[in-house]
């Protein structure tokens, strides 16, 4: 992406992504690449509008989105935002299955955010609530004015009690409702967590983190077809030996239910505890080492465990980027269920 401001407060921006995953089979990717091209005006001090265009192309389907929105600073502490979006897309139906609809097919979305944020020095609060409208046309079916409403929010919380302990959380809702009244769907989490990271002396930092989670997707995004409700609790830290060896280690414990079928019938209970050992080593300013062992165990399954390997190279003084593979098919976070981690990453991590 890249962005070009004038001399009257005009800004000019555009920006072209690549999605470079598929389905399962590979034949598509369902968000494929976006080309984004806007504009931001500042009036005054306090007003900026905005307007952008975003063209989006995959192997099964293309589409064009137009939003339009506008920032209001009331004080330098309180922003409110409010944008407008209007999106068609076209399917030639090679994602039928993923949609739940048979041939080619034009959707539609109207939807409209309103956004609030506050922050201090010590405060940080953001809300967002979004309204969607879906409506859905299929060619070769009855189903050829199925619409879809959704209503979703999220807010977020950072509070910095002091100069080594922060206090985060964040709640996310949504509620769908669709003309096809089996395809409804609900998703709830709540986050709450701290980070204890001395000024003074800094060879000890400490993350803990609690999360709910309640999901009951649509029959699109999930071929189970059973909702779930998971607790997890997460606890890990890192202890500075010296300059150059640093050992850290990380536990989850995860409980939860699942519904073998779909927001229906008896709950079956289900868990997994996660323990993660992990070393670092600096081997000079530019590059470090890292070797974890992962042991993962689930009521579903035994016990799985195996190694994560990466090393990371340094850019400046704040920014790492790293290449790693990880030997084990599972993730060190109990929210992904997929199984589906094997393999090489690329981690990029700013520091500060």
């Amino acid at each position: 992406g890249t962005n070009y401001v004038t001399g009257n407060g005009l800004e000019l921006y555009g920006s072209y992504a690549i999605n470079p995953d598929g389905d399962s089979n590979g034949e598509y990717s369902d968000s494929g690449n976006i080309f984004t091209i806007g504009a931001r005006k500042q009036y005054g001090n306090s007003l900026k509008l905005y307007t952008e265009n975003q063209f989006r192309h995959a192997d099964a389907e293309a589409g064009i989105s137009h939003v339009f929105g506008l920032d209001y600073d009331f004080s330098e502490q309180f922003r409110i935002s409010i944008s407008m979006q209007d999106s068609e897309v076209e399917s030639d139906g090679k994602n039928a299955s993923e949609f739940g609809d048979a041939g080619a097919s034009n959707r539609s979305r109207k939807g409209v955010t309103l956004a609030t944020q506050y922050k201090d020095s010590q405060f940080k609060f953001g809300s967002v609530l979004e309204y969607r409208e879906d409506a859905n046309g299929v060619d070769n079916t009855a189903e050829q004015n199925r619409e879809v409403e959704q209503w979703v929010t999220r807010q977020t919380v950072e509070w910095r009690a002091n100069e080594v302990l922060r206090l985060v959380g964040k709640l996310d809702l949504s509620i769908t409702e669709s003309t096809v009244t089996e395809d409804e769907a609900r998703f709830a989490e709540l986050d709450l967590g701290f980070a204890y990271r001395p000024t003074g002396n800094d060879k000890l930092n400490v993350l803990g983190n609690y999360t709910f989670i309640y999901d009951l997707p649509t029959l699109g995004q999930n071929t189970r077809g059973t909702d779930r409700r998971e607790h997890i609790l997460a606890l890990e830290g890192i202890y500075e030996i010296n300059s150059r060896w640093e050992i850290g280690a990380k536990v989850a414990i995860k409980r939860g239910d699942m519904r073998l079928d779909r927001a229906k019938g008896e709950w079956v209970e289900t868990g997994a505890q996660l323990v993660v050992v992990r070393t670092r080593y600096h081997v000079n300013k530019a590059w470090d080492g890292l070797l974890e062992y992962r042991v993962l165990s689930t009521t579903e399954d035994d016990s799985k465990a195996g190694f994560l390997a990466a090393l990371y190279r340094h850019f400046g003084n704040n920014m790492k980027v790293g290449v790693g593979y990880n030997f084990t098919d599972f993730s060190d976070d109990l929210t992904d269920n997929d199984y589906d981690s094997e393999g090489w990453f690329i981690d990029l991590i700013g520091k500060y």
